[in-house]
């Protein structure tokens, strides 16, 4: 008999799930529905797609060559359509995150499909193409790991375009409109994160007719905190009376003609390179998955646009301009992933595109860019001032748990974030709470993230603990619990984790599934300590013979030789921190701005451009900013 795959939430009822004849696409068959407790399901019914830590990086180094070897075949063909003669430094600033992104997405889903050894049935998107072009990478992102129709277009397509279509029995439905995200939450995040980078998609559409643009600004972007008042403060160290300019040609003539041309040259250029199936498919289709945005930028034909940033790299054509006329852009850390593995994409594109890395964690130096090694701002700020300042009250012992359950619904190369491992992970959660929920005299507070891709985290609790007087879940508290907890439990090394050795507050970390393999030699070393010491957990019994402690033994366990050298040699080897990490900066920052070359002056621009450029300007201040 052959067996049926599902691979959306509505095309089954709840019931199905106990019927061995039926597999599920994990976890996107069963993501949108209230009812399912995903920790519960037998593995045997998932097709829940499992890399070792081997396979991770061999799959890792092969979207990374994959990438670039696009990129490089793409850059030509960037030139060619318009008309521009930019560097290949230029085209893998704009390029690089929205193509990783899409590949990574698209490869990952490939190899979970074609797990599948059985015939099955499958009902498919007849029309899943439509649901699979956005403007930019970041969008087709949203929408896939958001988005439950997108997400099963996504397979539909995948089992069409391939050998696939040949060992399933495929059957089709018409797909009229794509539904929204199923949680309040989930939807809250999608629309304000959506709407954001359609904006910023907008911002760099290119103009129909040749104008030039001249403006006074700051040749210093600083993005280091959350408080903007400090990026402000950072900012006035820029020349704010930079004069800037820049010359664009207009659309390419026969914009859709072109189009056209630039993917049968693309396919044209792979058509004798490759043997691997996936590279195949992907550049067979790749018009299908092409940001559009991509071929609607503005490009200046030239400029003396030229900055020093420091902050998250935004993939954006102001960078790559200024960058192509010697403008720097440095990344710096915003987690605590960086360099902890082996292999992760966020850091790999990030360092890609920057001129080098701030890292308050870091000490690789080899590779895509310099690591730069600064105070991080936000652990500095917390450095106590005195004994009395962070002190723990005393009164209630409370346990704050602070829990990473955000897993990519299609998945990312980030190990910590495969989705394979979700059920393991809500199951961890499960045996945690079930743990605390047994302590007596215990006040327990679960800080909830902001959203979670599909499921709402109190419905993958046990209904007896759900119900539990003694826990509580509270949204977004992490940094309350953080100061206010006598005990802070986590399951991976979050920022968190740090903040608390700053502040010198018991942590620990429980985590019996994830594989010590996956972090580089570095923090294998320092792992080790943190073992010895008792900080991180790998066993059910030693994690509760822990918990199970009082207020003072809790404390006398943190503060004791063993636990209080092990918490210093991680902040020594892996926390920069310093209450003077604002001169740090200052300092860096003036030396790089006295490292910026001279801008150029004003190239011929046709009298007539500029002519019609101030009138357009003027009128748009006008009737558009004067409104």
């Amino acid at each position: 008999m052959t067996r049926k795959l599902f691979l959306h939430p509505d095309q089954y009822k709840i019931e199905e799930i106990q019927n061995s004849e039926n597999i599920f696409l994990f976890p996107s068959s069963l993501l949108d529905k209230e009812n399912i407790q995903f920790h519960n399901i037998a593995e045997e019914s998932l097709i829940n797609f499992r890399f070792s830590v081997n396979q991770f990086d061999q799959e890792f180094s092969f979207t990374d060559s994959l990438t670039n070897k696009i990129i490089h075949e793409l850059i030509p063909l960037f030139n060619e359509y318009y008309a521009v003669k930019k560097s290949n430094e230029f085209w893998f600033t704009i390029l690089l995150a929205d193509l990783r992104e899409i590949i990574e997405i698209v490869y990952l889903r490939f190899l979970q499909l074609h797990s599948v050894s059985d015939k099955v049935s499958v009902e498919l998107v007849k029309n899943a193409d439509q649901f699979l072009k956005y403007e930019t990478g970041r969008l087709f992102y949203l929408n896939t790991n958001f988005i439950s129709t997108v997400d099963w277009a996504l397979s539909s397509y995948i089992i069409e375009k391939t050998d696939l279509v040949n060992r399933f029995d495929c059957q089709y439905r018409l797909i009229k409109k794509s539904e929204k995200p199923a949680f309040d939450r989930d939807s809250s995040y999608y629309n304000s994160t959506v709407q954001a980078e359609l904006n910023r998609a907008a911002s760099f559409r290119r103009h129909w007719f040749p104008y030039y643009v001249s403006f006074q600004g700051n040749n210093l972007s600083v993005h280091l905190d959350y408080d903007e008042q400090i990026n402000k403060e950072f900012c006035k160290f820029g020349d704010e009376s930079s004069k800037f300019f820049a010359y664009y040609s207009g659309f390419p003539r026969l914009t859709p003609r072109n189009k056209k041309v630039f993917f049968k040259k693309l396919r044209n250029r792979f058509q004798h390179s490759t043997e691997n199936s996936f590279e195949s498919f992907f550049i067979n289709n790749f018009e299908t998955f092409f940001p559009d945005a991509l071929l609607n930028l503005r490009i200046p034909l030239y400029s003396n646009f030229q900055f020093l940033k420091i902050g998250m790299p935004s993939s954006s054509v102001l960078e790559a301009e200024s960058r192509e006329n010697g403008g720097k852009v440095f990344g710096i850390q915003h987690g605590t992933a960086y360099g902890m593995y082996k292999n992760g994409t966020q850091e790999w594109s990030e360092r890609s595109v920057s001129d080098g890395f701030i890292s308050w964690g870091w000490t690789e130096n080899e590779g895509i860019s310099p690591i730069i090694p600064l105070p991080s701002p936000m652990l500095s700020k917390l450095i106590p001032k005195n004994k009395l300042e962070h002190s723990i009250p005393k009164d209630t012992y409370q346990i704050g748990v602070i829990f990473n359950t955000t897993y990519n619904r299609v998945g990312k190369l980030l190990r910590i974030a495969m989705p394979f491992f979700l059920k393991d992970n809500l199951r961890l959660l499960n045996d945690i709470l079930r743990t605390l929920d047994s302590l007596p005299q215990k006040e327990i507070v679960v800080s909830e993230y902001a959203y979670e891709q599909g499921y709402d985290i109190k419905l993958q609790i046990d209904e007896n603990l759900r119900s539990s007087p003694d826990l509580k879940f509270e949204s977004m508290v992490g940094e309350k619990l953080i100061k206010d907890s006598i005990l802070l439990i986590s399951n991976s090394f979050g920022t968190s984790f740090f903040e608390r050795l700053v502040l010198n507050k018991p942590i620990i970390i429980f985590n019996d599934f994830f594989e010590l393999e996956n972090f580089n030699s570095l923090w294998q070393e320092l792992v080790e300590l943190l073992i010895s010491a008792g900080i991180y957990k790998r066993e059910g019994d030693s994690f509760r013979s822990e918990i199970g402690k009082s207020t003072e033994e809790v404390l006398k366990w943190w503060n004791s030789d063993l636990v209080q050298n092990a918490r210093m040699e991680i902040l020594n080897k892996y926390v920069r921190i310093n209450e003077e990490w604002k001169d740090h900066f200052h300092d860096f920052i003036c030396m790089q701005l006295e490292k910026l070359p001279v801008k150029s002056t004003p190239s011929k621009v046709p009298e007539i451009v500029k002519f019609y450029s101030r009138i357009y300007f003027r009128l748009k201040q006008i009737f558009v900013l004067g409104k």
